[in-house]
């Protein structure tokens, strides 16, 4: 599958919008912004794409646990993303600094009911 056949796809699913790339100057920012405990977000981060969208209550639930609570720390570890079909698909939520950011980078105009989702893949 290409990087437009994915972005399309995505643009399909119910519940998803706001869906936009990022480049690698994003990428950078977003690493320098969130939290360490975020693991999820490091490793959306570290694949070839990026892909930065919102949901909002009609999107489907995780699949698994978003929280983990590990050796007296709480961690964001990363999800799977079935409805990606790529190479090594993994999805987080940001942290609200990351979330802010990429609000306004891409001029996100959404309310309270939406939430910031990053899923990253290799082709």
């Amino acid at each position: 599958m290409e990087l437009k056949d994915i972005l399309e796809s995505l643009r399909k699913i119910e519940g998803l919008n706001h869906i936009n790339l990022l480049n690698q100057e994003d990428k950078d920012v977003i690493i320098n912004l969130e939290e360490e405990y975020n693991l999820g977000v490091s490793e959306c981060i570290e694949r070839d794409h990026v892909v930065v969208v919102t949901h909002n209550s009609n999107f489907r639930e995780p699949e698994r646990d978003i929280v983990i609570n590990k050796e007296k720390q709480t961690v964001f570890p990363a999800l799977d993303f079935p409805e990606v079909k790529a190479k090594e698909v993994v999805s987080s939520s940001p942290g609200i600094n990351v979330h802010n950011y990429l609000r306004k980078r891409f001029d996100m105009k959404i309310n309270g009911h939406h939430a910031t989702l990053l899923i990253g893949f290799n082709l």
